[in-house]
């Protein structure tokens, strides 16, 4: 399209309402790879400060091994708080279901 209007003399506003597009389409550069953000890799605790998500994995399967606990993210997220982590629960869901420690 930029030759167009150099070429004629036209503005680039008229070609693109000649052509029936939208002006946004037009100056909008195309991303490539994966949309939204990296999911982040590190946590926070209230105790050790900032630690990786195989601490976090360590404390969830913790808290898994004892004999009457048996729950999900949800919930899992409420105990991981009451030890200091602040973790969200999307990203606690994420952390478990790579895990493979998500309930049915």
């Amino acid at each position: 399209m930029d030759a167009i209007y150099t070429k004629y003399k036209i503005s680039k506003t008229k070609i693109i309402n000649m052509v029936g597009m939208v002006h946004s389409s037009y100056y909008r550069s195309p991303s490539f790879g994966d949309k939204g953000n990296k999911p982040s890799k590190l946590t926070y605790n209230e105790s050790k400060g900032w630690v990786n998500q195989d601490a976090v994995l360590a404390a969830v399967k913790a808290i898994l091994s004892h004999e009457f606990i048996d729950c999900g993210y949800r919930l899992m997220n409420s105990y991981l708080q009451k030890d200091g982590y602040l973790i969200n629960h999307k990203k606690l869901y994420r952390i478990m279901k790579e895990a493979g420690l998500l309930k049915l």
